[in-house]
């Protein structure tokens, strides 16, 4: 059945974490560190399930402060991606107002999600040369690399209702 099929791949995946561990996309760790650095608060919004296992196998579970997944899509009944509902979910959690808060996501679904939503600012993480559909789904930033978001650097961006970036 799908779902045997699902459980069975489940366990594969549980035993991968278990024995071999993760590999990290070394490019997030300077970023999370940027935004840990600026007092910026940070959520983790992914429809897996399993989340909270890879940061931990990863070492990183203590580097979000809120985690919204696919188990509280199922517990709380929300809606999944492209409906807000995580992100939002996840924004209160942190205590962030949405049109304050900054959605980085690498898949349509997630900037469509995150423009419904009304956030400040949505940017696009272009893998495989995605960007024309994260422009089309609604990133008003797109970039190849987490490290060239503008935010990191002297540029600052101020939400009013508008997005503005200032240098």
């Amino acid at each position: 059945t799908y779902c045997g099929l699902g459980n069975l791949k489940n366990e594969y995946y549980h035993r991968i974490l278990r024995d071999e561990g993760v590999d990290l996309y070394e490019p997030k760790l300077p970023v999370l560190e940027a935004l840990e650095e600026r007092g910026i608060a940070r959520a983790l919004v992914p429809s897996s399930k399993n989340p909270r296992r890879v940061l931990e196998a990863a070492g990183i579970q203590d580097r979000f402060a809120a985690i919204v997944d696919g188990n509280d899509l199922e517990k709380l009944d929300l809606p999944g991606k492209p409906d807000p509902a995580l992100f939002l979910e996840a924004a209160e959690r942190v205590g962030v107002d949405p049109k304050r808060a900054v959605v980085i996501e690498d898949a349509t679904s997630g900037v469509r999600a995150g423009q419904k939503g009304e956030f400040g600012l949505v940017v696009g993480v272009d893998r495989d040369n995605a960007a024309p559909g994260l422009k089309r789904a609604g990133a008003e930033v797109v970039v190849r690399d987490l490290r060239e978001l503008p935010f990191l650097e002297d540029i600052q961006v101020t939400v009013d209702g508008h997005h503005h970036v200032h240098a």
